[in-house]
């Protein structure tokens, strides 16, 4: 990989697919247009449920990827206070 900018995509795969995949992808192509990085060659990532992190840059792609953790007991709690949108 070269220096210089680079962008993160995080990817969850879920039951042998990228639900999401057509999104990222497209935010990808937006990020690299603005940076004027080429894009690579990316496949829909398939396969055992992971998160896949793919870093672009101008001297291409990689890929790491690790395992999904597992969550812990959930709790809802109702606040009186509204939150803003982001």
């Amino acid at each position: 990989m070269s220096c210089g900018p680079a962008l993160i995509e995080t990817v969850r795969v879920r039951d042998g697919r990228a639900p999401l995949w057509a999104h990222h992808l497209a935010r990808l192509e937006r990020s690299c247009a603005a940076l004027a990085i080429p894009v690579p060659p990316l496949e829909r990532p398939e396969g055992p449920d992971r998160i896949l992190r793919i870093l672009v840059s101008r001297g291409g792609a990689t890929a790491s990827e690790r395992a999904v953790p597992t969550a812990g007991a959930l709790r809802v709690v109702a606040s009186p206070v509204p939150h803003p949108g982001y």
